[in-house]
């Protein structure tokens, strides 16, 4: 009868444990660079909802970041003479885009830089392009995107993700670039950038008996019953 009783104790305790995700995705509105840290605008604040303990215990946090870049490459010829673009060597001329967006935690995680992504981006179609002396070319806007993922399993970052309200963070987008080319032709991007955050809670989900092991269960508190019935009988 014990050994009955512990089997059943057993697989109610078992049965229904498992590994589960939940997921929040939330975005910054795409907006002209630079913004946030070092940039002299604002940070925007982006919010999640906490993992919620009713579901079970949390093992790690990943957080995915998205990093979508619209830019538009211009370029004045301010000389004396037409110039064209060679991309081949010797001349090996180029112009890039770099885009950097980054988030960073609020509160308890307050300075601590949680994911980055970077990418590099490159004006299309540059090679044998020419910039007539007195002209400006503007490429129009090229879309670019990046991405890249921290996990994290620490207890004091899972307690900061974990409650019944929601976790901020502050969201940051910094632009520079890079040109090889004529001394005459100045270029001068803009850029547009927006963060995209989805945060993922990796947790094991509290065992929830199934119907047929209430059942069993059901079944062994009777015979229990029974037996201690006939022993004091």
């Amino acid at each position: 009868m014990k050994k009955l009783t512990v089997a059943v104790a057993l697989a109610l305790a078992a049965v229904g444990a498992h590994a589960d995700t939940v997921s929040y995705t939330t975005s910054t509105a795409m907006a002209m660079t630079d913004w946030g840290e070092g940039s002299g605008n604002s940070a925007v604040n982006l919010s999640v909802a906490q993992f919620d303990t009713s579901l079970g215990t949390l093992n790690s946090v990943i957080l995915t970041l998205a990093n979508n870049t619209d830019a538009q490459f211009v370029f004045t010829n301010n000389g004396g003479s037409n110039f064209t673009f060679h991309t081949n060597s010797p001349w090996n001329h180029r112009a890039d885009v770099i885009s950097t967006v980054w988030i960073d935690g609020t509160g308890a995680l307050t300075g601590q830089t949680l994911v980055t992504t970077s990418g590099t981006f490159s004006t299309p179609g540059l090679n044998g392009l020419t910039v007539n002396t007195g002209t400006t070319y503007n490429s129009g806007l090229q879309s670019f995107g990046a991405t890249n993922l921290a996990s994290y399993t620490d207890a004091g970052t899972l307690a900061a993700f974990t409650g019944g309200g929601s976790i901020t963070f502050s969201a940051n987008a910094i632009a520079s670039s890079s040109y090889v080319g004529s001394s005459n032709v100045v270029f001068n991007p803009q850029s547009w950038a927006q963060a995209g955050l989805t945060v993922t809670y990796d947790y094991t989900a509290r065992p929830v008996p199934e119907p047929g092991m209430v059942a069993l269960a059901g079944i062994a508190a009777l015979v229990m019953l029974a037996s201690n019935r006939r022993t004091r009988v």
